[in-house]
C-alpha cells in the first residue's frame, strides 16, 4: 500500500470514527431535549389536555365548561394559559408550578375571584385587565420586578408577590400600591433596600392590615422597624408573622 493510500485509508477510518462520535453525540442531545420537554412544556393547554383534566374527577368537574367555578392545572409543565374562553363561570384558578412567563388568556375569565400563579416564569403583571372580580392573587416565586397593571382589580384584597425581584427599581416598583385598597400584602424575600418604602408606600395604604415585608433589604435599614412600621401602618393587626398588639 503506498503512502498516499495509506493516508487516504486512515482518514477515512478517521472520519467513520467521528461519524458515529456525532451520531452518538446528537442522540444524546436529542434525549436530553426529550427529557426537558417531559418537564416543561411536554404537552401544551389545549382543549383536549383540558377535558383530560374534567374527565379526571368528574364529581368536581362539569362537561358544560361555563358551569365550572374551579380549575386545577398545578404541576402540568405548560407554558401558555390558553383555552379558558369557554370557562366564563371560573372563580378560582389553580395554575401554580408550571412554565408559564406570561399572564395572558384570561379576557373571558371575568368572575375569576383567585388566581394562583406562584411558582412560575412570570416577568410582569400584564393580562389582568377583564379580571375585575380578582380577590385573591399569588404571585410568588417568579421573576416580576415592578407591580403594575392592576388598577382595573378594584376588588382585590390579597396580593402575595413574595420571592421575586421587586426593589431594583427603588419605590417605584411599589408605587401602584398606593392607589389600591389591598388589607393583605404578602412582600417578603424581594430586594427592596430602600426604607421609604415605608413612608412612601406602605403608610398610604389605610385598609392594610396583614403585612409581610421580611427578608428584605429595608428592614434592616428601617429603625425599630417593627414599631416604625405600626406608627406609619397604625391599621395593622399582623406583621411577619406575629399579631400586632395595642400598647
Amino acid at each position: 500500500m503506498s503512502a498516499t493510500e495509506l493516508d487516504r485509508a486512515l482518514h477515512a477510518s478517521v472520519m467513520k470514527r467521528e461519524a458515529v462520535k456525532e451520531a452518538k453525540s446528537r442522540e444524546e442531545r436529542m434525549r436530553h431535549e426529550d427529557e426537558v420537554k417531559l418537564g416543561f412544556g411536554a404537552t401544551e393547554m389545549s382543549v383536549a389536555e383540558l377535558k383530560k383534566v374534567i374527565d379526571s374527577d368528574r364529581r368536581m368537574y362539569y362537561r358544560t365548561l361555563d358551569l365550572n367555578d374551579k380549575l386545577y392545572i398545578h404541576y402540568k409543565g405548560w407554558r401558555d394559559i390558553q383555552n379558558l374562553e369557554g370557562w366564563t363561570g371560573l372563580k378560582a384558578l389553580y395554575a401554580e408550578c408550571n412554565a408559564f412567563d406570561k399572564i395572558q388568556g384570561l379576557q373571558m375569565c371575568k368572575n375569576l375571584r383567585s388566581l394562583f400563579l406562584q411558582e412560575n416564569c412570570i416577568r410582569k403583571i400584564e393580562g389582568l385587565e377583564g379580571c375585575t372580580e380578582l380577590w385573591n392573587l399569588n404571585l410568588s416565586s417568579n421573576y416580576i420586578e415592578r407591580i403594575e397593571n392592576l388598577k382595573h382589580c378594584t376588588k382585590l384584597n390579597t396580593l402575595i408577590i413574595a420571592k421575586n425581584k421587586l426593589g431594583f427599581g427603588g419605590v417605584d416598583d411599589l408605587v401602584e400600591l398606593e392607589s389600591m385598597d389591598i388589607s393583605s400584602l404578602d412582600i417578603q424575600d424581594n430586594k427592596i433596600s430602600d426604607p421609604d418604602v415605608v413612608p412612601e408606600v406602605l403608610s398610604r395604604m389605610p385598609d392594610l392590615r396583614c403585612l409581610y415585608m421580611k427578608g428584605n433589604p429595608c428592614s434592616k435599614r428601617v429603625p425599630n422597624y417593627r414599631k416604625s412600621l405600626t406608627v406609619y401602618c397604625p391599621h395593622l393587626t399582623y406583621l411577619d408573622d406575629r399579631p400586632v398588639f395595642e400598647e
